[in-house]
This record gives structure tokens, sequence and C-alpha cells, in this order.
């Protein structure tokens, strides 16, 4: 009976290894949208170069030409940069479009049933010699779907409604409205100034971390300087204005009359130096207000938001924190204390080792939790005053003999070092040394109770 129910198994078996190597042999099933065939076919859309929108509503023609390093720009009406995106989609859309179903030329009694008369919406798209024509009519009851044709086809093609959506945009919508193109991440130099109040601040940027562009090298708060360029970066005109228009003359936007000028220029040479400036509120719309760039030649309006954020004064860019340090590039630690013997720690991997104690050359496993906890602190310090080469002794003489220093060695291209030093007084004045030559940072003296407590915890570890 055994035998007869393992012959019964291996026969299925071997009838269900037959079923599945033939299904495996079998095409694969072709699911609907595979089915649908394709809107256009056989226009060289990577060799496209203008493209022309014709709508019954408007007098003219939105046209567009593409330049030699491959952008898009509008010729008609406004001559001026296109938004690269907008045009990009409106061209896409077309390339990948299915037709998702056909209504054939015995089918139509008048094209203007289905919009495509004198109404219709006309594309005509061109590359090299080659020209594509498409119409879009109206959408379907429903307003999924579009009645298209293309050149001039007599059978009719229903497809999605966003192709006729794309083509049915304002003309500022086919405009590009950055202030500026560049990437903020590769800012070295930068410059905000106030003429009404006469303050100018500027900046240089080294190794990744920004600086007061004056004669001696004081730390700036980069979050702030990134915040700005970022705020630029991703500001819209929310109008523009031609240069044929009146309002093109507008006085606040004209060289030193400015409320805010920003100029800034990039470690890239591929890209120009950037010149913005923002003047008075826009009088028919207080809510905007105006701006001027070198990036294009219309004038352009935005949100007065973006203006006020970008108000500072001279304590926004002093920096926040003792150490401009990222955590994850501290590779070495000097731990020296004013009165016992310096540590030295090394990172291996992801664990922290002791490697020297004192002239003693060691190898222990030092707690790695604590190692990098203490970093963070580090790196966390708050400053609450800075003074700029105090003229008294009573900052200067506590950093004649320190209670504690530290030493970050770091992996970073061109910054080897940072260091944390704290005054033998700081339970009176807790002030510490950084980066800067002559500039004391006062710290809450909690703080450093805190930085030196763990970092003789992590010192006296033994074996």
């Amino acid at each position: 009976m055994n035998y007869f129910k393992t012959i019964i198994a291996l026969i299925v078996l071997i009838g269900l290894g037959y079923y599945a190597s033939v299904l495996d042999k079998m095409p694969p099933e072709e699911s609907a949208d595979t089915k649908k065939e394709e809107f256009v076919n056989g226009f060289s859309f990577d060799k496209l170069t203008n493209i022309s929108i014709k709508r019954d509503y408007d007098t003219f023609a939105v046209e567009f030409a593409k330049k030699a390093n491959d952008e898009w720009f509008m010729q008609k009406p406004n001559d001026t940069l296109a938004d690269q995106q907008t045009i990009n989609e409106l061209i896409n859309g077309i390339r990948t479009a299915k037709a998702d179903s056909k209504i054939t030329e015995k089918e139509v009694s008048n094209y203007d049933d289905f919009g495509l008369g004198t109404k219709a919406v006309t594309l005509t798209l061109k590359a090299d010699t080659n020209e594509l024509i498409v119409n879009y009519g109206n959408k379907n009851p429903d307003g999924s779907m579009g009645y298209a044709r293309v050149n001039n086809s007599k059978d009719i093609a229903l497809v999605e409604s966003r192709l006729l959506n794309d083509a049915l945009k304002s003309v500022f919508e086919y405009r590009d409205k950055k202030l500026a193109a560049f990437n903020p991440a590769a800012i070295a130099a930068f410059e905000i100034s106030y003429p009404a109040s006469n303050e100018v601040y500027m900046f240089k940027k080294e190794h990744d971390f920004w600086y007061s562009a004056g004669d001696k090298k004081k730390r700036a708060n980069g979050e702030v300087i990134d915040e700005i360029l970022s705020k630029i970066n991703g500001a819209r005109a929310a109008n523009v204005i031609d240069e044929i228009s009146g309002e093109y003359a507008e006085s606040s936007v004209q060289s030193g009359t400015g409320e805010i000028a920003i100029n800034f220029t990039s470690a890239n040479t591929a890209e120009n130096a950037v010149n913005i400036i923002i003047g008075r509120d826009y009088p028919a719309n207080p809510s905007n207000c105006f701006v001027k760039t070198n990036y294009k030649k219309e004038l352009l309006l935005i949100d007065k938001t973006i203006k006020d954020a970008l108000v500072k004064r001279s304590f926004d860019f002093w920096p926040k924190k003792c150490l401009d340090i990222k955590p994850n590039n501290v590779s070495e630690i000097k731990l020296i204390p004013g009165d016992t013997t310096a540590v030295e720690l090394k990172k291996s991997g992801s664990e922290w080792q002791i490697t020297r104690r004192g002239s003693e050359e060691i190898n222990i496993a030092a707690d790695s939790a604590k190692v990098e906890s203490l970093i963070q602190s580090l790196q966390q310090a708050a400053i609450e005053h800075i003074i700029d080469e105090p003229t008294t002794n009573d900052i200067t003489a506590g950093f004649e003999k320190a209670t504690y220093e530290v030493k970050l060695g770091l992996t970073f291209s061109g910054r080897t070092e940072s260091v944390f030093i704290v005054s033998s007084d700081y339970e009176k004045n807790p002030y510490v040394l950084c980066d800067e030559k002559d500039r004391y940072y006062r710290v809450m003296k909690n703080t450093l109770d805190e930085i030196i407590r763990m970092g003789r915890e992590i010192a006296a570890k033994e074996k």
C-alpha cells in the first residue's frame, strides 16, 4: 500500500513539473497597458529643437527653442528662459503616451464634436527636418481622457487628459521662475548688505566651513549662510515684469538703492557670479516685492516673506556652537588635563582604543559609547557670549595654565585638528578657546563640568 502511494505521488510530481516547464516556455501574457498602441511613432524626440503651442483663445503661438547648452528658451510671446521641468514633462508626456482606444474615421461625422476642429489645441514639434503635429480636443465625459490626433490622422485617439493639461498652461507657467541657477554646496564666497543702514557682511568658505572675510580668520555661523543660500535657491517668482512694461524702471532695485543686496560666487568656474537686489514692496500687491538679478533680463516679484527671512544682523552670523565639527569625522582624541597625565585615543572601525598614556604606548579598549558622548557634548557646546581680543586679563589669564584641553584629530581634507581649551578659572569665568585665535567663548559652567567629567572617566579606564 505504501509503494502504491509513493508511485502515485511521483506521477503527480512529474505531472506538475511538466506543467511548470510548459508554462515557463510560454510567452508572458500581455497586460491591458502593453496591448495599447503608441500614441506617436517614428519621431526623433532626442533631436527635438523647436516646439510651438497654438490655442484658439490666444492671438499668438507660444514658441520654444532648445539652445546649444540643451536648455529650453521661450521665444514668443517673450524672449526668456523656459521652465525646464515643465517643458520636459510636456515632451515626455507625448513621447510615452499610449492610445487607450481609437475612434475610426467611419465613426466620426464631425470633428468639431470632439473639439478637433478650429478650436483644437495644436502642438508642432520639430526635429531636424521632421515635423510632428499633435491636435488635442475635448476631454471625455469623466475627464480622464482627451481626444487627440497625430499628423492630421482621420482616426481619433483617446489619451490621458494630462497631455491636454500640459498644453493648456498659462504663459507664465512655461517661464523659468528661479531667482538664480546655482549649486548652494559649491558657493565659496558670499556677501549680503543692507544699503540703508550701511551694513555689509562678507564671508568665505574654506574646507566646508564659513569664515568672515576680514583680515583675521573668524568663524561664521555656517547654518545661517547655508539657510540664506537655500532660501534663494528655492525661491520662485510670483510674477514677472518684462522690459516693455512701465514698471520695469523700478528705482528700488538699482545698484546701491535696494533694501537687500546679495552677491556670491561659486568654486565651480562654470557657474557665473550671482547678483541679486531686493527692493521695496510692490504697491499693487504689498505681499510681493521687487527683485532684480543678473540671471535674467526681466524684473521679478517674489513673496515678501522671502525678503523678511533674509533680513539679518551681525549677531545672526556669529557662531552659536564652540566647535564646527562633524562627529563622524573625529578619528583621534587627546585629553590633556592641567594636573595629570595626558591620554590619547584612536578610532579603529567603530571602536575607540586608548593608545597612549603620557609617554607610555598602550592598547586598551576605551568605553566607546562614552567617547562618542564626549564628542557629541563638544560638538553641541553652545556659546553664550563671544569676546574678540579682550583688553583685560580677567579672561585671558586663565589660559596661561588651562584646566583641561581636548584636541580632536579630524579625518577631513585640509582640516586636521580642532581644539577645545577650558580656562583654569572656568568656575568664575567659564570661557573656552577653540580654533580661532584671540576669540573667547563663554559656555555654561555645567556644560564644561560634564565635558571634564567624561574626559577624566574615559582616561581613567584600566586594562
